[in-house]
């Protein structure tokens, strides 16, 4: 009998405690998509790491800044860019950047560069909040010859008012 009650008051104090933070997420949430919103990409310096990228990445932690957690790097959001050619005459950019857990709020931006004619096209931001995907498109035209395109895209994630960016990069040749 002993041991029921303590399991009992045990889920009733896990239970109060997870709504009473999620009482305090929709409070800071104004704050936490303002972060998101006013992020300003410094293109050039990631135009420059743009070979070190991945297609896909996983980021952000959902720990308090200073405390130790249970919760790794990457269990806050994820992002990806895929680079695909949109219609007959252009190729496109997506970026994608979803959350993991509900207190999120997530951007995605991306940009297309033709590689050959160092032309670049900008997306503009996608917002998402919680579990929801942002997603950003650029397309650019279609080259008349064979050329590199490559798709670039910033991905951000707030949480407890701390923003964490991201970046992914995907090429394909039409």
């Amino acid at each position: 009998m002993k041991k029921s009650l303590i399991c009992l008051g045990t889920t009733v104090l896990l239970l109060t405690s997870a709504f009473a933070e999620s009482g305090n997420v929709y409070a800071k949430g104004n704050n936490e998509k303002k972060l998101s919103e006013t992020y300003e990409i410094n293109w050039t310096e990631a135009w420059e790491e743009v070979e070190n990228l991945n297609e896909s990445t996983g980021f952000g932690s959902t720990n308090t800044p200073g405390e130790i957690g249970v919760f790794a790097y990457g269990d806050l959001a994820s992002g990806s860019t895929g680079v695909a050619a949109a219609t007959i005459s252009s190729v496109e950019s997506t970026g994608k950047t979803t959350g993991k857990i509900l207190s999120t709020v997530t951007s995605a931006t991306t940009s297309i560069q033709n590689v050959r004619l160092d032309k670049t096209v900008y997306g503009s931001k996608g917002i998402a909040i919680g579990k929801f995907t942002s997603s950003s498109t650029a397309a650019i035209n279609l080259s008349s010859t064979y050329s590199l395109y490559v798709g670039l895209s910033i991905h951000t994630a707030t949480n407890s008012g701390v923003l964490f960016e991201s970046k992914t990069a995907a090429n394909r040749f039409y």
